[in-house]
């Protein structure tokens, strides 16, 4: 279905993601931070980044920033696990700065790949 890069410094939260997308066909390749999703994206372009907010090195903001100054159509999905009100602002934020969709952790599969749709759609808008 559709080429994702997801972008988390968390191996669980990787291995999780990339098991939700891959049982629906969607082919996937996991960055650690920021600095490395952008290179793969330059390399070799995805359909959708889902990238988590809070990482080491380039994080989640900064990283979306970049995204969407370089490669305006590429559609994201931002997913943060920080507390309850940290969640919201930073998730917020994402959304503002150009995140298609947005994703609080703990997230259930359903609303996983709701997202990825949605950022899907904005890109065929």
């Amino acid at each position: 279905m559709a080429r994702i890069l997801v972008i988390d410094d968390e191996d669980d939260v990787c291995f999780t993601v990339s098991h939700m997308l891959e049982r629906h066909d969607h082919d996937v390749v996991v960055a650690r931070n920021g600095g490395e999703g952008i290179a793969k994206q330059r390399a070799t372009p995805f359909d959708v980044v889902i990238t988590d907010l809070v990482m080491p090195d380039k994080e989640g903001i900064e990283t979306i920033r970049e995204i969407v100054q370089e490669f305006p159509d590429l559609p994201i999905v931002a997913m943060s696990g920080g507390g309850r009100n940290a969640t919201t602002s930073y998730l917020d934020v994402a959304g503002f700065m150009g995140a298609a969709a947005t994703l609080p952790k703990p997230f259930l599969e359903a609303d996983l790949l709701a997202a990825v749709e949605t950022a899907i759609r904005a890109k065929a808008s």
